[in-house]
């Protein structure tokens, strides 16, 4: 992750790139339950 989780302007979980995020700022369907719920 690029920027730390908690951090405005652009949360990525630890783990996203791993899993198999396609790039920062598209983010997964699971990225976008993970936002949903905080």
């Amino acid at each position: 992750a690029r920027v730390p989780a908690g951090r405005p302007g652009g949360v990525v979980h630890p783990g996203f790139e791993a899993r198999g995020q396609r790039r920062a700022g598209e983010p997964s369907r699971e990225e976008r339950t993970i936002r949903a719920q905080v």
